[in-house]
């Protein structure tokens, strides 16, 4: 028997007419066919930037029913034709040629790489996040870093279909991301809106052509900050000589260093040790004294 290879042209000869057509599949590989016997085939240019084009077949079909419009300029002479549909353009450090036939799953996102090195996934677009299931800290001191462990976000894509992830999980030894948030050190003020969003939307062919910036959604998670205790400026649960170091150069200079120093409000209520509402000499003694006294329980 004769072996095809895939995206080959073959030519037969029937009913008095020549036919021609591009072979989609091999032996054992899986076409997915709409009900109605429609059937999409998805493939890249192998010439930089590797756009990523689709073709739509249907029983009865006798012209290409998704088309782009391109040119080309030769001795400033501008050409038009029509091509296969484009339906991604890698841009910036994605661009590159491409020869790899894209893998898609259930979700209806495609996968695949060019000669950049990068892997990326082309989805249908998210329109929204929401948390499905809480982290196990919620309740933080200003200065700690936001800590997700336990918590799950859901994403419903703009074909209908949802999927619920970890914020995060390690495989192999590498952790692994789903979501973002502000990894600064918390502020009192980030207990009022904290915010969680997808972490991998880069760019899409939109409005503005390939390259468009994509708004991933977000939503609130609700947690508390307190300020930290006083004298503690680094933020870390303890006072010791770095905090002095610390509250030294904020009389002395008014620059505000460790991981409240972000957080004017909070940075000023751990500094005020001995609680009278101001920030001076007295709060370093204070301190001093305080942390003294700890060594000697200890």
């Amino acid at each position: 028997p004769r072996t095809f290879l895939l995206k080959n042209l073959r030519y037969f000869y029937y009913n008095n007419k020549i036919l021609v057509k591009r072979v989609i599949c091999g032996p054992a590989d899986w076409v997915n066919m709409d009900e109605d016997g429609t059937v999409y085939v998805y493939f890249f240019d192998n010439y930089t930037p590797g756009k990523l084009r689709v073709l739509k077949d249907a029983p009865g079909q006798t012209r290409a029913m998704l088309t782009t419009e391109e040119s080309y300029t030769v001795k400033g002479v501008t050409s038009t034709y029509t091509t296969p549909y484009v339906l991604f353009t890698p841009a910036d450090a994605q661009a590159q040629y491409a020869i790899c036939s894209p893998i898609t799953d259930s979700y209806g996102t495609l996968y695949f790489k060019n000669d950049s090195a990068h892997l990326m996934a082309l989805s249908s677009t998210i329109e929204s996040l929401t948390i499905s299931k809480q982290p196990d800290k919620t309740a933080y001191k200003a200065g700690e870093v936001f800590d997700p462990t336990g918590m799950e976000i859901t994403i419903t894509y703009e074909n209908g279909l949802t999927r619920t992830v970890p914020a995060e999980r390690t495989m192999n030894g590498t952790a692994i991301r789903y979501a973002a948030w502000n990894e600064e050190p918390l502020k009192v003020s980030d207990g009022e809106e904290f915010l969680i969003r997808f972490a991998h939307s880069l760019y899409q062919d939109g409005a503005d052509g390939a390259g468009t910036k994509v708004n991933s959604p977000a939503a609130v998670l609700k947690i508390t900050v307190e300020p930290s205790m006083a004298g503690d400026l680094d933020g870390n649960g303890k006072r010791n000589a770095v905090d002095m170091q610390n509250l030294f150069t904020y009389l002395s200079t008014g620059v505000m260093e460790g991981a409240l120093g972000g957080d004017e409000e909070a940075y000023r209520a751990a500094a005020d040790v001995n609680g009278d509402g101001a920030v001076d000499i007295l709060d370093y003694q204070a301190l001093y004294t305080t942390i003294r006294a700890e060594e000697e329980a200890a």
